[in-house]
């Protein structure tokens, strides 16, 4: 520091001071830092995250990273096995998933491994896919009989399968376990109870029961399959209405559709609430509302029991729906469905008019609807073809 006064000297080595102490405490940040943020620890446990969230590709990112970090990490694998997994990518997956299992080291890990075996063989549902799964679900109960996570997937599994009580058995046992997926298991229990109660008959029913809504074209295709409304039409003296109408045209959108002959069956009957729209279309990809769907069941139960005003003398009555204004539309239906004849229930003291009703509520109110319309047309029966 030639050259400079004594004044400037002492300020330039307090600056220089300062600056060392700030590099230093930088670089401990920096350390620290890359401790926390960087171990593969982390990466995975923020992977897992990712997954949850669906954001897979960032997830697989995470999970290769922590591959980097630590070649021998199995959790890593793992995620990283769930991620290629979700995007179809299974001999990759599958490879993952195996590394998994060899650098799984502690029994959970070992444990952890067989249930990833047993999502991917759940997603990917190859040739015998079932057994495969329960294999590798015992397999877990060998390693590590005390995790909640096996029984949770093996529910899953079930439930893919439509095998619906092996699924309610799994998911209860997850719940008992209070493990960190019981409250999962809970949400999933309350659908398959629904789904048990109604009784899907159709394979088309059972796999729209895990739909969490459903559409125009697919409620069509549940009153067809499941309800048998031609049919019921028929018994119930409703012949012509049940009649092909002559020079029936489908609009574009349902000409086109997988559910084409199912549209075609409700357009014939006039199903209120399922008729064409406005501008001639179907529109048979639109959600369908819970008012939607009491619309469509009070319309059916109008028409087999043969009273056009049923519900009419409802609308005095306050409304017991906090959410159902009286002045709705959709007022006189809510109350035959939800009050009167009870084949929909409130959610919560809520009816939920405007919320997408799922498979498993739609197919649940149908069962109850087909329950109470067997014995109206069975006294049908009787009174038009009395035994001699």
């Amino acid at each position: 520091m030639v050259g400079f006064s004594k004044s400037v000297r002492k300020g330039l080595m307090v600056a220089w001071g300062i600056c060392t102490v700030l590099l230093l405490l930088a670089g401990c940040a920096g350390v620290s830092k890359e401790i926390v943020f960087d171990s593969p620890k982390h990466r995975v446990m923020s992977g897992f995250r990712l997954l949850e969230l669906n954001r897979i590709e960032d997830a697989r990112r995470e999970f290769s990273k922590a591959v980097e970090l630590d070649p021998s990490y199995s959790p890593a694998y793992r995620g990283l096995g769930l991620a290629l997994g979700m995007k179809e990518c299974f001999e990759a997956a599958f490879e993952a998933m195996e590394k998994a299992a060899v650098w799984a080291v502690t029994d959970e890990d070992k444990a952890l491994a067989d249930v990833g075996f047993l999502r991917l063989i759940t997603l990917q549902k190859g040739p015998r896919w079932m057994e495969e799964a329960e294999r590798y679900f015992r397999k877990a109960l060998e390693e590590q009989p005390n995790l909640s996570i096996h029984y949770y997937y093996m529910g899953v599994a079930y439930r893919e399968a439509h095998r619906f009580l092996k699924a309610s058995w799994a998911f209860k046992k997850a719940i008992v376990m209070r493990g960190e997926l019981s409250e999962r298991a809970e949400k999933e229990l309350v659908m398959i109870e629904k789904i048990l109660e109604a009784r899907p008959d159709s394979a088309l029913g059972k796999r729209l029961a895990l739909k969490a809504s459903i559409t125009r074209a697919e409620a069509a295709a549940l009153f067809v399959r499941e309800l048998g409304i031609d049919k019921l039409y028929v018994r119930a003296g409703l012949v012509d209405m049940a009649l092909p109408t002559k020079g029936l045209v489908l609009p574009e959108d349902a000409a086109r559709h997988v559910y084409k002959e199912e549209i075609s069956q409700v357009l014939r009957l006039g199903i209120q609430g399922l008729t064409l729209l406005p501008e001639g279309s179907f529109d048979p990809d639109r959600p369908v509302t819970r008012s939607d769907f009491a619309t469509m069941l009070a319309d059916i139960l109008r028409k087999v029991e043969k009273k056009p005003g049923l519900g009419t003398q409802l609308k005095k009555r306050k409304s017991p729906f906090e959410d159902v204004s009286k002045n709705a539309p959709y007022f006189s239906d809510v109350m035959v469905c939800a009050v009167k004849e009870k084949i929909m229930g409130p959610q919560d003291g809520l009816f939920d008019p405007m919320e997408l009703i799922s498979g498993a509520d739609a197919l649940l109110a149908i069962r109850r609807l087909k329950d109470k319309l067997a014995l109206l047309v069975l006294s049908y029966h009787a009174r038009v073809f009395p035994r001699r």
